[in-house]
């Protein structure tokens, strides 16, 4: 029996036009979806009026390259101006359409892949300047070594006293209002590795790591700053499970970003996908990104997406946070003992004095 989700019923199948979508489509199914399509083309479910009845029974009989050959060449004939309404094409929209409508699991993944791979065709994947400046805090917070860390990426100086094993904070007390940024790296250790990503791919969710020390950053800076919260791979979601664990905690955020957010392949109910539709949830993603697969199969494109086409034959760069960084990279650097000082002296806040003011 094929298994059935519930969904928002908000969100309207969009008709297959291009003939590489229809491919898509077609290749993505199994001999026993197939089989499902061909039943439903039978019995001509959802059937529209519109839709020649030689049209259902085509779809019913056929083979899937024989569908596919027939549909490229009525879609051929369309570009060329001819009258093509009522044929296979839209006979396979109206059969497929309403099985992904009712939430047959095959259908809506296909679709779904189909939505998100197609994405950066149709949509702007533009990267503005401060999803660099933030991509290049998540790097600083790669380095293991807390010590070695910048002090500072472009306006944003770290406050070290809330820095951990994976995420740090960033404050630009220059803007209006004040802002602060807490960034999470992802996969670093063999423990990363070897127990919360296995954790991700079999369950689609990992252990919680980050809130308490996540909650301590928001607490810190909540009343005065926007709080700008992101993380790439594991870090994402880590993010997403700490939400998820504490929802009173994303009351107090004001945006999340995630980069390439580690999900599942083989499990639907990845942490991540929750918040998919969510207004504050700012995805970043490479449909080249094996790391992502999940979100991509089982979830339609994010509300709010910047996804990047297939960037390299090397996954590692398809998944890596270099890819969202700028070709020129911002000023990074260590502050001096005067500067330092100066901080340590400010009160639950980051005053940032050049060296010439400093020493005035």
């Amino acid at each position: 029996m094929p298994r059935y989700s519930k969904r928002d019923r908000k969100k309207k199948y969009k008709s297959l036009k291009d003939a590489r979508h229809f491919a898509r489509a077609l290749g993505g199914l199994r001999d026993d979806d197939w089989r499902i399509f061909q039943k439903a083309a039978e019995d001509r479910t959802n059937h529209h009026r519109s839709v020649h009845v030689g049209a259902y029974k085509d779809l019913a009989t056929g083979g899937k390259l024989d569908v596919l050959w027939a549909i490229t060449e009525e879609r051929k004939a369309h570009k060329r101006g001819q009258y093509v309404g009522g044929g296979l094409g839209d006979a396979f929209n109206s059969i497929f359409g309403s099985l992904y409508t009712v939430g047959i699991k095959p259908f809506e993944t296909v679709y779904n892949g189909i939505a998100n791979f197609t994405y950066p065709l149709t949509h702007d994947n533009t990267v503005s300047e401060h999803t660099q400046l933030v991509a290049s805090a998540i790097s600083q917070s790669y380095d293991t070594d807390e010590t070695t860390r910048a002090d500072f990426v472009g306006d944003l100086v770290r406050d070290q006293e809330l820095s951990t094993d994976f995420l740090d904070v960033w404050v630009d007390n220059e803007r209006h209002p004040p802002f602060a940024l807490v960034s999470v790296r992802g996969s670093k250790k063999a423990e990363d590795f070897l127990v919360d990503d296995a954790a991700i791919l079999v369950g689609g969710r990992t252990r919680d790591l980050i809130s308490t020390d996540l909650a301590r950053a928001v607490e810190k800076y909540a009343a005065d700053h926007t709080v700008e919260v992101a993380g790439h791979s594991l870090g994402a979601t880590l993010i997403c499970q700490s939400f998820s664990n504490d929802p009173a905690l994303l009351g107090k955020v004001d945006r999340i970003d995630l980069f390439n957010p580690g999900t599942s392949p083989v499990n639907m109910n990845n942490v991540v996908s929750e918040y998919s539709q969510s207004d504050k949830f700012h995805f970043y993603e490479n449909n080249g990104d094996l790391v992502g697969l999940g979100q991509m199969l089982y979830s339609a494109p994010p509300k709010n997406l910047v996804m990047k086409g297939i960037g390299s034959l090397n996954p590692a760069d398809n998944h890596s946070i270099d890819q969202w960084m700028p070709e020129t990279p911002f000023e990074t650097g260590q502050l001096d003992e005067s500067a330092k000082e100066n901080l340590a002296r400010s009160d639950d806040a980051f005053v940032y004095e050049e060296n010439n003011n400093a020493e005035e």
